[in-house]
């Protein structure tokens, strides 16, 4: 199996599981709206949020490991696999303990009374976050086997038992917020099914690659420093995409309240479903770009790297254009009424998602070939910039105002350094022209925004009637996303439907 196909494969089952998921938290988000209220459900997602900040103790040496295995694999160096992994899981349990001691001083400050703004006049956040720190803590054990897997180019299986394991927390986490009602009972449920996954995932990785454990260097000062410094180049990285994804549920935590935090998350669910094989892909494609990198086979990599952003731009704008028009009526009748967007809303949780797509794959584009380190220092910048501007806009649009509290950040550091730093590394060819950008943003101005007015002229009524004019707006969109690509001559189109007539003139007698 080569490398474009296994990275085919982990991405299918990426996709695969995070859609079964989804499916499911079409169920478990009204349940949650309705069991625990929409206070509480946003005091939960702020707290998993906040679970990005304590994952800075992992120092990006979990995302630096993958990239050295991967280097080493593409160079069949054995033992030096070997090396990583076993020193990888003594610098687990280092990050574990700076983990506890960070989780320790929390719970003493709120005994006191000193908590952060977010979690203000929130006792329960204590019990909280007592339990994030204890279910990251054994994430990091665990994520030194996935981390095995992706570098290997086996990451089909870290997507299986991810997958697995948030298919079965959903489910389990659901039957307790029917039966239990409470927060704390809905996320200690999430940490013992983490536990479980991670303790099987291990046991594969141990039995599918023996030879990794059986060295004798578990501390080895050279491979430690190696992987620090490794780790410490796409540590900022990390830093800056935990503040640019946690900055929108932060700051409308923090500025309006729990409350508010469904308004952006549960769209943002929605249109994740779209994004999913985008975002699957991008991540497959880390270690093999670091592995085809190292074995000299460049032009791959700049082949591959285009085709991922033509191809993506296309479907991440049908997607965007499908969804501008049918989100406020989705969510209010999947909700039964309990969540009603702002206006613009869903235009900001489009924004974020899209400008989200473009970043992560130039980052691990550049990440797998070990160059992120601008990228990672204007991530940083980035996310500093939206928690600054973003309480701004949101004080003075609303909830959506999180939008455009995103957009100027990105636009001004990490979408400039990304398109910056793959020109200069990889080169020029690895973008597609400029002509490409505005033909896609024209088709989906076209389309969504017809679509859109459709929809608010003969949206209400009853819930039938509703369904129907959602149908319609949805075929009227495709229609003119499909006819405006191929007036303006979108490649993609074209092929597909070369493709299609030659097939049925094939059937033909």
């Amino acid at each position: 199996m080569n490398r474009t196909s296994r990275a085919l494969r982990a991405a299918a089952l990426f996709t695969g599981f995070g859609y079964a998921a989804q499916v499911l938290s079409l169920g478990a988000v009204p349940l949650y709206l309705q069991t625990i209220g929409a206070n509480s459900y946003g005091l939960m997602v702020s707290t998993m949020a906040f679970m990005g900040y304590l994952n800075f103790a992992d120092a990006g040496l979990s995302w630096g490991s993958i990239i050295l295995i991967g280097q080493a694999h593409g160079r069949q160096d054995r033992d030096l696999i070997g090396k990583i992994v076993r020193n990888s899981i003594v610098l687990a349990a280092m990050s574990g303990a700076v983990i506890a001691v960070a989780v320790t001083a929390l719970l003493w400050c709120g005994s006191r009374g000193y908590r952060l703004p977010m979690f203000a006049g929130n006792p329960e956040t204590d019990v909280l976050i007592a339990i994030v720190g204890t279910q990251l803590i054994i994430t990091l054990q665990g994520g030194v086997f996935y981390n095995l897997f992706q570098g290997l180019q086996e990451a089909y299986w870290t997507a299986f038992y991810q997958g697995v394991g948030r298919l079965a927390s959903i489910c389990a986490m659901m039957i307790v917020a029917w039966s239990v009602r409470t927060v704390a009972a809905i996320m200690l449920t999430q940490l013992v099914v983490t536990a479980m996954v991670a303790f099987a995932s291990a046991v594969h990785a141990w039995r599918r690659h023996t030879w990794v454990f059986n060295g004798t260097s578990w501390i080895d000062p050279d491979q430690i420093r190696q992987q620090i410094r490794t780790g410490l180049k796409v540590f900022a990285l990390q830093i800056g995409r935990t503040l640019v994804s946690s900055a929108p549920v932060m700051v409308l935590s923090s500025t309006i309240g729990p409350a508010a935090v469904p308004l952006y998350t549960v769209p943002t669910t929605i249109l994740t479903l779209l994004f999913m094989p985008l975002n699957a892909w991008s991540t497959s494609l880390q270690s093999a770009y670091g592995e085809a990198w190292t074995s000299g086979n460049r032009a791959w990599v700049v082949k591959t790297f285009r085709s991922t952003i033509e191809r993506g731009l296309f479907w991440g704008a049908g997607g965007a254009a499908l969804f501008l028009p049918l989100a406020s009526p989705f969510v209010t009748l999947w909700t039964n009424g309990r969540l009603v967007l702002p206006p613009w809303m869903p235009l900001a949780v489009a924004t974020i998602c899209f400008v989200g797509w473009f970043e992560m794959a130039g980052q691990y584009l550049l990440s797998g070939l070990n160059l992120q380190r601008k990228v990672a220092a204007a991530e940083i910048v980035c996310g500093l910039l939206v928690l600054v501007v973003s309480p701004w806009t949101v004080r003075w649009l609303g909830p959506a105002g999180i939008g455009l509290g995103f957009l100027i950040p990105a636009l001004a550091t990490s979408i400039r350094l990304v398109f910056s730093e793959v020109r200069a590394h990889v080169g020029a060819a690895a973008f597609p022209g400029w002509n490409l950008f505005w033909r896609v943003g024209l088709v989906w101005v076209v389309a969504a925004g017809l679509g859109s007015g459709f929809m608010i002229s003969l949206d209400g009524g009853d819930w039938p009637r509703r369904l129907a004019t959602m149908g319609g707006s949805a075929l009227l969109t495709l229609v003119l996303f499909g006819g405006v690509s191929l007036l303006v001559r979108l490649d993609f189109i074209a092929e597909a439907v070369r493709h299609l007539a030659g097939g049925l003139r094939g059937r033909n007698p």
